[in-house]
């Protein structure tokens, strides 16, 4: 029993890994859309 929750936990630390990177992308991307956004405004 304890392997079985124990590999729940790691697959589950590492899909949530995978989310804050993903969640860390997608806001860099949106910082950059904005940063652009504010450039072509002041140009």
């Amino acid at each position: 029993m304890t392997s079985c929750t124990h590999f729940r936990d790691r697959v589950g630390l590492r899909l949530r890994i995978g989310v804050m990177k993903d969640v860390n992308r997608g806001i860099k991307s949106m910082q950059t859309a904005v940063d652009a956004f504010f450039v072509t405004l002041s140009v």
